[in-house]
């Protein structure tokens, strides 16, 4: 049996729901989320639900520049805009549309590194321009 989610080129992805294959552009996939047994793929118009593992999925889109940022929660980085401190151990991913996403802790180095954040905040009142 194959995957449910297949890329099929360079373009664009397919996601096996039931007897319907739905055909999704890679930059139209903004996040991927898992609730329970059922793992959420989030596109610019609109939202798939299907019954696969959240891992499976996120390995799958890998290649198509999604990254897991949290236990559930996974962004295509194309649609990131800023990431943001917000306080101690605390970091949230700002996506295109003005939603944020918490950053697991486990996956902050992660996050920063691949982003070109600093790996350690300075400490001390910000310096004003």
């Amino acid at each position: 049996m194959s995957s449910p989610v297949n890329t099929l080129d360079d373009e664009r992805i397919s996601i096996r729901r039931g007897s319907a294959v739905d055909i999704v552009r890679w930059v139209d996939l903004v996040s991927v989320h898992s609730k329970r047994n059922i793992t959420r793929l989030l596109t610019r118009s609109h939202e798939i639900c299907i019954y696969v593992p959240f891992s499976q999925v996120v390995d799958a889109l890998r290649p198509a520049g999604v990254f897991r940022i949290h236990r559930g929660s996974a962004v295509n980085i194309a649609c990131v805009r800023r990431i943001v401190g917000r306080g101690q151990h605390r970091v949230v991913v700002v996506l295109e549309d003005g939603r944020e996403l918490a950053v697991g802790r486990g996956y902050q180095s992660m996050i920063r590194l691949r982003f070109g954040a600093p790996l350690v905040l300075p400490a001390g009142p910000a310096l004003l321009s």
